[in-house]
């Protein structure tokens, strides 16, 4: 399967520094460790930082996803050497080699490495396939054995007596993943930075606030459109260059409006959102963007509208389809494209990713990028229902 980004023209929801540390505290709770082994010294802590969450995509398998956080204690570096997880004693995902180092990352890094730098975190992503015998079931723990290698030689050895760490063992959130109509109408809708692409902007993005982490975009995808192989014309340097701009954003499902911004003005369209003159701070990440309560628990944003489109105010209430917005570039964007997601809470910067899926939708196809202009699909076109559309999927929206 082909999952590629867009060239940097298009940038993430957010990007900023957030400070990891040794001691996490308010992460996900954990059952207690099954050990296989005698309690050991390691270099090494894990720790989860959300619980393993599950949807169905539109690869016909169910994924489980989530993030843990690495410690490495020790005043030299380690290697990450294999992450097992199981569920009811078998395998259902074996990271390892090149695979694992392109999973473990800087909370907002692009560098992958599994080696950790001395008292030092990574984040390694875990995004599991179901056995297709599971039948769509979530299992309800996970366990997860991580394995690393001290530097040859090193007279820390001595120190260590594991080099396999057995934990956590996880409680899996069975809550079925959000059912939403799609926001947007019409062919030729491009997933960017969705799930579940280790490289994807959104899936490596982590952020500490109220003294606990927050992984905040795992499931978010920002979309954008493709019309005849590329996403703009022209040069791309103007915002009505590009095919996207100025789509209509339609409600999701029904709710209640929490919060609207409106007055951002549209960032320029660049090859980075770093640097972006519109963006001072978090508050305005989302530029121009409306959030909405569907459930208890559930928030749904859309992100990046034209100044001055919203159409909905804080405490309005909205059924499912309407316009509440037209799609743009505010806030932190470097080409025109709507942030879309669904979160645990009403702050877009400080509220868990949750899975969602779209009631309905025809799959095109994975698309790759050979250049701004070079587009290719591969894979079979059919209409999923009750799926989720993983990175680099192309949809129609049509009704």
């Amino acid at each position: 399967m082909n999952r590629t980004r867009l060239p940097a023209r298009v940038a993430a929801l957010t990007v900023g520094v957030a400070t990891l540390a040794a001691g996490l505290p308010g992460l996900a709770s954990a059952a207690p460790a099954r050990a296989s082994r005698a309690a050991e010294p390691a270099a090494i802590t894990v720790q989860a930082l959300v619980p393993p969450r599950g949807m169905r995509a539109d690869d016909g398998r169910v994924h489980l996803d989530y993030n843990l956080a690495v410690t490495n204690i020790l005043p030299e570096e380690v290697t990450l050497t294999s992450a097992v997880v199981r569920t009811g004693g078998k395998p259902i995902l074996n990271l390892r080699g090149d695979e694992l180092a392109d999973h473990t990352r800087q909370a907002l890094g692009t560098d992958p490495s599994a080696t950790l730098p001395q008292s030092s975190t990574r984040i390694l992503q875990i995004d599991a396939l179901l056995p297709r015998s599971s039948k769509g079931e979530l299992p309800w723990r996970v366990s997860n054995h991580i394995s690393y290698a001290l530097q040859p030689g090193s007279a820390l050895s001595v120190f260590v007596g594991a080099t396999t760490v057995d934990a956590p063992r996880l409680k899996v959130d069975r809550r079925k993943a959000t059912v939403v109509e799609p926001p947007l109408r019409g062919s030729g809708w491009y997933g960017l930075n969705a799930c579940c692409d280790p490289a994807a902007a959104h899936r490596a993005t982590v952020f500490s606030a109220n003294g606990t982490y927050e992984s905040i975009e795992m499931f978010a995808i920002d979309w954008l459109r493709i019309v005849d192989g590329a996403y703009f014309s022209g040069d791309g340097t103007q915002l009505t260059d590009h095919f996207s701009f100025g789509a209509k954003v339609h409600a999701a499902a029904p709710g209640k409006v929490v919060s609207v911004r409106e007055d951002f003005p549209e960032a320029p369209v660049t090859d980075s959102s770093i640097g972006n003159p519109t963006v001072t701070e978090p508050s305005q990440l989302a530029g121009n963007h409306a959030v909405v309560k569907i459930a208890p628990g559930r928030y749904a944003v859309y992100g990046h509208m034209q100044p001055g489109s919203v159409r909905v105010k804080p405490g309005q209430h909205v059924r499912a389809g309407p316009t509440i917005g037209l799609l743009g570039n505010s806030g932190n964007s470097s080409a025109p494209h709507l942030h879309f997601g669904i979160q645990a809470g009403p702050n877009v910067t400080a509220s868990d990713s949750l899975p969602f899926v779209f009631d309905r939708f025809r799959f095109e196809g994975f698309g790759t990028f050979a250049s701004e202009t070079e587009f290719t699909l591969s894979g079979t076109p059919g209409v999923f229902k009750r799926a989720y559309p993983l990175a680099s999927s192309v949809i129609d929206l049509s009704p």
